[in-house]
């Protein structure tokens, strides 16, 4: 599905579906999108016209497609009396007060009346507001529903369209609402096309349309972001059957990062740091694109993406190119929705971001508008029963209880809802250290509640000697000399079970000792000493029978007074 660029529209593409937009929202609808339909015509024109003829005016509207919705709702519709030429948006600056209302309105539309902010004679508001007596309900897909008529008078010369033509906008404002499709949640939609009265012979009186399709997905982008995430927004433009066989000019694109669910404008207002630009721009348009931030950058928050020469589309082309680019979460939303981010994309007419090159050129400057899902915030606090965390649809899983066993029979295994496991030596195991048989019957099985666990390896790495320890198998091969005879295996297989004895808590640093082997007076003293001489590259067999002295009279209990 492609969307014309006068319907403000959401997109919610296949891989972002389960967001709760509203109650009721139909989580297996892909697109949302609303396109409205409006066609400026004058009623039996001549080619030129003189100042003070008089003009019959018709706008005539209908509905394109609207997905995951029936019918676009119309209450006003707007009408530009004169423009100035560098002017093509629905509130275009005016012209000069060359041309005044006349009134009698007439309507084809059913069961309906209009009125007109302006009398007979006005020229000034320069934009003619039509308000129906009741909503007039379009259904989906029907191009030419119904028309307003009126007239027109010519009261000087052209101005803004030059002095032998005067430039004419109609259509509806999606920022006023004066069309809304029945989508959920509802969207406005927002057409226009354009006119011009012929005053001389150099050019004759014309209306046309320019219908600049885009459609904004994120094609790889899982149901639900987390922050962090890095995902790819792709922009497909193209064009469709503008009258006269009008090619589409494309100047520049925009793309508003973040913003706020109060304002989906073209220019919304910024959400607060949630994304960043990152960059990565590829292109199939046969141009290279220019972004104004850099990579990292989240303010301002629109970024505007100008291509090193103008894309020309031809007309009937719903998918010319494509843009794509890299952004990333950098934090949850701050309005209203905090588990979804509003992006608006689309042309700023105002600007001369995008227009058709009829006689009578026209360009639009309404916002698409898509929507990223976040992972919502499960974590209910309590560390105990785990980390709850959503799945790809956005629904809460419970965490995986906490199992605090730490394997160790010398401590109290408890769990803290705020700081989950914790472990506290229980007194059972003080000054009752194991010699390395114990602990080597530990790799085979565990033995009244002990077994040896990763925590046990990361707590004997702390020491020189076994900074090379990676696993269980590791710390056990080091328990079993070999060869059995090797003064140093034995050692490190002794210093071993001290370590595990320490980090144990059945043997404590404070702890006083006394060796015939060394000078020591505390548990952490002899076992600096041990890990020096056996963490020394230079050391031989007189080291090590010393390093073994000292720690298998700790490990036997002897030393202790």
């Amino acid at each position: 599905m492609k969307t014309a660029l006068p319907s403000a529209f959401l997109i919610l593409p296949a891989s972002l579906l389960c967001m709760a937009l509203s109650e009721g929202y139909d989580a297996a609808s892909s697109v949302t999108s609303c396109h409205g339909r409006n066609q400026l015509s004058y009623v039996l024109a001549p080619s030129s016209s003189t100042v003070g003829d008089v003009i019959r005016v018709a706008m005539n509207i209908g509905a394109g497609a609207i997905d995951s919705g029936t019918a676009l709702t119309v209450r006003r519709m707007r009408f530009d009396l004169s423009c100035d030429s560098s002017s093509t948006g629905i509130d275009c600056a005016e012209g000069g007060p060359v041309v005044s209302y006349q009134g009698d309105l007439t309507t084809t539309c059913p069961s309906v009346t209009f009125t007109s902010s302006h009398a007979v004679g006005d020229t000034l508001p320069n934009q003619v507001v039509f308000t129906s007596s009741s909503p007039i309900r379009i259904p989906a897909g029907t191009e030419s529903y119904c028309h307003l008529e009126f007239n027109i008078r010519i009261e000087a010369g052209g101005s803004g369209g030059g002095p032998d033509a005067i430039k004419q906008i109609a259509g509806l404002n999606a920022a006023t609402g004066d069309g809304v499709c029945d989508t959920t949640p509802p969207l406005s939609c927002g057409t226009t096309s354009a006119g011009q009265i012929c005053l001389g012979p150099d050019c004759h009186t014309t209306a046309t349309t320019c219908e600049i399709f885009e459609e904004l997905s994120y094609p790889s982008a899982p149901n639900r972001l987390a922050v962090g995430t890095i995902l790819r927004p792709r922009i497909t433009l193209g064009a469709g059957h503008n009258s006269g066989a009008s090619s589409t000019h494309i100047n520049r694109f925009r793309f508003n990062l973040d913003c706020s669910s109060s304002d989906f404008g073209l220019t919304c207002a910024d959400d607060g740091p949630v994304v960043s630009y990152q960059g990565g721009i590829t292109s199939d348009c046969g141009v290279t694109w220019s972004a104004s931030h850099a990579p990292g950058d989240m303010l301002p928050n629109q970024v505007v993406f100008t291509p090193s020469r103008t894309v020309v589309i031809p007309p009937d082309s719903p998918e010319f190119c494509s843009l794509e680019f890299n952004v990333r979460v950098e934090a949850r939303s701050n309005d209203a929705t905090p588990d979804q981010v509003e992006q608006v994309c689309g042309f700023d007419a105002a600007s001369g971001d995008a227009s058709c090159d009829a006689e009578a050129p026209s360009a639009s400057g309404d916002a698409d508008l898509g929507f990223l899902g976040l992972t919502p915030v499960c974590d209910d606090g309590n560390a105990c029963n785990g980390l709850e965390v959503s799945d790809e649809n956005g629904v809460c899983l419970a965490g995986t209880p906490l199992d605090c066993d730490d394997a160790n029979s010398c401590t109290t295994d408890q769990c803290d809802p705020a700081q989950g496991c914790t472990h506290f030596g229980n007194g059972s195991c003080r000054a009752n250290p194991k010699e390395p048989g114990y602990w080597k019957r530990l790799c085979r099985t565990s033995v009244s509640g002990d077994s040896l666990t990763l925590q046990d390896v990361d707590c004997i790495n702390n020491a020189c000697t076994f900074s090379s320890i990676a696993t269980i198998e590791d710390l056990c091969a080091r328990l079993d000399p070999e060869p059995p005879s090797d003064k140093c295996e034995k050692a490190e297989a002794q210093y071993m079970a001290l370590m595990l004895n320490v980090c144990r808590g059945r043997l404590a640093d404070a702890a006083a000792t006394h060796s015939r082997c060394d000078r020591s007076t505390t548990i952490g003293e002899a076992r600096a000493v041990v890990d020096t001489l056996l963490c020394d590259p230079a050391r031989d067999s007189a080291k090590c029978s010393q390093a073994l002295c000292v720690d298998a009279g700790i490990d036997s209990g002897t030393p202790f007074r």
